[in-house]
């Protein structure tokens, strides 16, 4: 009787558990009050180990206080961080920042208790999202794509309108790539057909809702499975790949075919942000004149007093100044110069008339990120982008290029996470490099978590929306505790 009881509380845990964390990593873009939502549930988890902790008489917590006092260190230097920025540029502390920290602790207070029993039944967390999105489309409107929509953001012919899980296609793109091949290599075993049945479930997703990013996310995570797994890839994938890519190429001739204004733009993108990436490594890694450039301007130009007011009233700083600062741009051809700037000193570096607006911002993210590491080489602190944003885009430190929207686009996150982590904590993200090698060919986890965790963390870092979205920190999290073994053991 006791057993059967005990079989219960445990079985009650692991689904508490498993849909809270879907909704934490899955569910981030359905919000309940203001900017919070399904996401924010993940609190929850940590709620119900204080009860389980109340219970035992907090012996786990006394078994594990060395650890804990690492997990204590570790948050007071990212404090320590964040607020010796804030206070060398005379900020104020503010909410935001307190909910930085708190997140973060949250987060690995969670993972260091759950480690074993998240990792044993991810296959849950998965499975459910797939069920809630797949019953999510029932309830979902199907309309016909406009051609700028086809050319612009990679829209297939119809669309899928009303979405109830994910407000952007380029969100779902986040996750599609971690969860496809996460359940591939977790039914690994199964027949061809069903693998076939998977790859066709996939095409229809694309023609449905396709964007960019879905298509880097796939690929990412085929080629992570081509490296872990070279057999079961060639067994089981390569022919289904060749079917994916011939049905959509059939389906982007027929386009081009039957309508005269569509222009394959899509296809257009990769190689877009491929050379904006390249340009900005080039422009700011081996351009010495862009960095004696730099450095004199850091010594010489005073903080404008758009920056200070940005500073100074929070309210206004999202609002009535930036939009007056806009007004102040002249428009050649399809560049966007702000008026003041004497551009006759520079050399234009980047390719003209060729970077989407997509490229165009993370080219400026980019750009920020390596003005960072010139000004400030250990970057502004946690969640602390914004104001490198307002300081190197609105003192004219950062020069943005063929498009005016750069000054008010992706402000806060940079549109990826590269460019975030390396603006907020400066060299100090690079130590991320050989722990994501080493967590990638590890043993410690098996193939599967590997392949949804790499795959998440490789895309995000390329196409993100933050540290809290899209189980980006999450799974920062468990890829560091994996490599340095730091979770609960005792159970």
């Amino acid at each position: 009787m006791g057993s059967t009881y005990q079989l219960k509380i445990i079985n009650f845990e692991i689904l508490f558990i498993s849909i809270l964390l879907s909704f934490h990593i899955f569910f981030w873009d359905v919000k309940f009050y203001g900017a919070y939502g399904l996401r924010e549930l993940i609190i929850l988890a940590d709620f119900y180990l204080f009860y389980d902790f109340y219970k035992k008489s907090f012996l786990p917590i006394k078994r594990n206080i060395k650890d804990l006092s690492v997990i204590l260190i570790f948050l007071f230097l990212f404090s320590v961080h964040l607020i010796f920025n804030i206070f060398y540029e005379g900020l104020l502390i503010d909410f935001n920042n307190l909910k930085s920290i708190s997140g973060i602790f949250c987060l690995i207070f969670f993972v260091y208790f759950y480690y074993d029993l998240i990792l044993k039944n991810f296959s849950l967390v998965v499975n459910f999202f797939i069920f809630i999105f797949l019953l999510s489309l029932l309830f979902s409107n199907f309309s016909e794509s406009a051609i700028s929509e086809i050319n612009s953001v990679c829209a297939s012919k119809f669309k899928i309108t009303n979405k109830f899980i994910f407000q952007e296609n380029s969100h779902l793109g986040m996750m599609l790539g971690s969860v496809f091949c996460y359940l591939i290599y977790d039914n690994k075993s199964k027949k061809i057909y069903f693998h076939v049945f998977l790859f066709l479930i996939l095409t229809l997703i694309f023609f449905f809702a396709g964007s960019v990013t879905q298509y880097v996310s796939i690929a990412i995570g085929l080629i992570f499975i081509a490296i872990l797994d070279i057999k079961f890839f060639f067994r089981k994938i390569f022919l289904n790949l060749l079917l994916l890519i011939s049905i959509l190429y059939s389906l982007n001739y027929y386009m081009a075919q039957n309508h005269k204004d569509y222009k394959n733009k899509c296809l257009n993108k990769f190689s877009e942000s491929s050379l904006s990436i390249s340009s900005a490594i080039t422009n700011n890694l081996f351009d010495k004149s862009k960095k004696d450039l730099l450095n004199n301007e850091f010594d010489n130009i005073e903080s404008s007093t758009l920056y200070q007011i940005f500073k100074k009233d929070k309210k206004y700083k999202k609002s009535n100044g930036k939009k007056n600062f806009l007004d102040n741009i002249y428009i050649f051809e399809n560049e966007k110069i702000p008026k003041n700037i004497k551009y006759n000193t520079l050399e234009r570096k980047y390719p003209k008339d060729i970077f989407n607006l997509t490229a165009s911002v993370f080219l400026n993210a980019l750009n920020i990120s390596f003005t960072t590491l010139f000004h400030k080489p250990f970057g502004w602190g946690l969640n602390m982008y914004e104001y490198a944003f307002d300081l190197y885009m609105f003192d004219q430190r950062v020069y943005p290029y063929h498009y005016h929207e750069v000054f008010t686009l992706n402000y806060n996150d940079g549109s990826g996470n590269i460019p975030k982590l390396i603006t907020e904590f400066g060299l100090f993200s690079f130590i991320l490099i050989p722990i994501f090698f080493i967590f990638l060919f590890s043993k410690k986890i098996n193939t599967q978590n590997k392949i949804f965790f790499g795959t998440l963390i490789l895309t995000q870092l390329l196409r993100g929306a933050g540290y809290f979205n899209g189980g980006f920190g999450f799974s920062i999290i468990i890829m560091c505790f994996t490599v340095f073994n730091f979770y609960n053991k005792k159970g």
